[in-house]
């Protein structure tokens, strides 16, 4: 169950420093009402804009945070520790950074990351 999943490095903190000057959204693949009540759950559920899930895809979610919001794709930035969600942010033309976790391999050039605590080294020299 994915609320009991562990935290990856520096999350919590990032979102705590962060809320405020991102606009943060969570697009998951697990379904709507229980992103929703996990999100809670957990007590972060103030620091995003917008919590989405599925039914809709990833890149439908992405899509629909642009037109709600009317950003620019240059403006987006989908963190991600999935090959879906590179995916995801690559069919929306938008940039990836990925978490490493899990023992996913992704593509050659791809930003990844261990954990926030670097995310948030690399994000106020770029952002």
């Amino acid at each position: 169950m994915i609320i009991n999943s562990p935290w990856i490095e520096g999350a919590k903190e990032f979102l705590v420093q962060n809320h405020k000057r991102y606009k943060l959204f969570i697009a998951s693949g697990t379904p709507q009402d229980e992103i929703v009540n996990i999100a809670s759950d957990l007590n972060i559920a103030q620091y995003f804009c917008g919590i989405y899930g599925s039914p809709r895809k990833k890149e439908e979610l992405i899509q629909f945070i642009f037109s709600k919001n009317q950003f620019q794709k240059e403006e987006i930035i989908f963190i991600g520790d999935a090959l879906t969600d590179y995916e995801a942010a690559k069919n929306s033309s938008v940039q990836f950074i990925g978490i490493l976790s899990n023992n996913i391999k992704f593509p050659v050039g791809v930003q990844v990351f261990r954990n926030f605590i670097e995310i948030s080294k690399w994000l106020p020299s770029q952002y």
